[in-house]
Formats: C-alpha cells, structure tokens, sequence
C-alpha cells in the first residue's frame, strides 16, 4: 500500500482528539474537514430538500415527517414546521443536544421571520420512541454514517405508512474532503481500530441499495456525481474487501435515494 501519512494523522488525531463538541467549535482549524451544515447554515440544507419536494411533487403541509441525524440542533425541524406547519420528528442518537446552540439558531430564525409550534418539533434519540406513523423521512449526509444499517431500516419500515416518501441524500466521501477515497484502502480492521472515530463505516452505494430491497422499499437513484480522478488515485491500493466491485460503484461521492 502507498501510505499518506498526512490523512493517516489526520484520521488518527480526528478519532482520537477531535470528537462532539469540540470538533464542532475547532473545525476551521482542522485542514480539509466538513462539519453537519444544518449546525452552521440549515437554510443550504432546506433549499436542498424543496427542491427534491417540488420535483417528487411531495406535500408537507400538516403531514408528520421524520428527520434522521438532525445533528445537535433542531435547526431544520424549526424551518419545515414554520414553512409547511407539519410536525416534526428530529431523530439523533449520537450527538448530545446543544441547548444554547439550538437557542441562538431559534433566535436568529425568529429574527428572520420565521414563526414555529414547539410543540410540534420533537426531539428523540431512538426512532421506536415514535408512536405516530410518519408520511415522509428525510436524511442529508447520515446514511454514510450509520453501521447498522438493518437495524435503521427496519425501525424505519415499522413508524412509515405504506405510502410515504423518503428522501435521503447520502455523501460517500471522506469527510475530509481533499481525499475523498483514500479511507478505501484499508482493511476494516486497521479503520475500525484505528483512524475511524466511529461514525463512518464506509457505506457504498451497493450498501444502500441492498437494504432499502431487503425492506421492501422501491427506489430510485437520482443527483449522481462522481470524483473519478480522485478514484484513480486510490484505485490500485484499494482493500480486498472492494475486490470485484465495479468503479461506478466505488467512485459516487453523493447519490439520493428517492422512495
């Protein structure tokens, strides 16, 4: 293997240092590494979600919709229950709540005209603390992040009703951007151990698909991009494990999953 010693330090100080709360407040500092948007700047993360409402023709108005990873705050949740006075299930089941944080984006919210009901954002850590059935999920940047995938879909099977939509939009990058791929190249145990933090089990697109067929969901794949230079980099040092994989299925840095 050709080792790239910057992004291995990289790793290994993101695994072992970098973790919550701190990387949220020094993730400027940390070269090439993008933080949860939707703690920053939600209004990027809902013009990307209208857009996919308008061209699946997906109404929200007074429907109950299920966001999954909605980070530290509830920034998102406020906005689509101002917008379409749905109610909103904000789903998180790593990262701790951060109370003040979620009060300066209320703030800033209401200051830009937004009027939201409380009561119809809440918040949970587990999906099966849901009683109501849910017309629409919605995810952005979480389905790369999340090992048991089985397990989240099955949950998911078990709150949706029979018609309702998901949407899911899914970056397959490193997060540290400037080297998108190069988490490929070792084996699941050296990342596990050793340069993943525990959030980034290196989900493919093949990994999506197969569990949204496992539970019954009709997809469709849409907003495909791929890096293949970037792939050709890595491409001769990959793992085993992506042995008889083909490109374009290694290559997709973001890909939505429509059902």
């Amino acid at each position: 293997m050709k080792f790239n010693f910057e992004y291995i330090l990289l790793r290994f100080l993101r695994k072992k240092i970098f973790t919550g709360k701190t990387l949220r407040l020094v993730h400027s500092i940390i070269p090439y590494y993008e933080v949860n948007k939707n703690e920053v700047i939600p209004d990027e993360i809902i013009d990307i979600y209208e857009e996919l409402f308008r061209s699946e023709k997906i109404n929200l108005s007074g429907k109950t919709i299920l966001e999954i990873g909605c980070g530290a705050t509830n920034s998102v949740g406020y906005i689509l229950q101002s917008k379409y006075n749905c109610k909103i299930y904000c789903n998180e089941p790593y990262e701790v709540y951060d109370v003040k944080l979620d009060q300066n984006i209320q703030d800033q919210l209401i200051k830009n005209g937004y009027k939201f009901d409380k009561t119809k954002i809440l918040r949970n850590q587990s999906i099966e603390e849901i009683k109501d059935k849910v017309d629409v999920v919605i995810s952005k940047s979480v389905l790369e992040h999340v090992y048991d995938l089985d397990k989240l879909f099955a949950q998911l099977k078990s709150v949706t009703k029979e018609e309702a939509n998901m949407i899911h939009v899914v970056d397959f990058r490193d997060h540290f951007f400037k080297y998108p791929f190069e988490f490929l190249k070792f084996s699941d145990t050296v990342w596990r151990k050793w340069l993943d933090s525990g959030t980034l089990p290196r989900n493919r697109t093949y990994d999506v698909e197969n569990v949204l067929k496992k539970f019954g969901f009709k997809y469709r794949v849409t907003n495909v991009e791929r890096l293949e230079e970037e792939f050709q980099k890595v491409k001769p040092y990959l793992d085993q494990k992506y042995a008889g994989k083909m490109d374009d299925e290694l290559n997709i840095s973001w890909a939505t999953y429509i059902s």
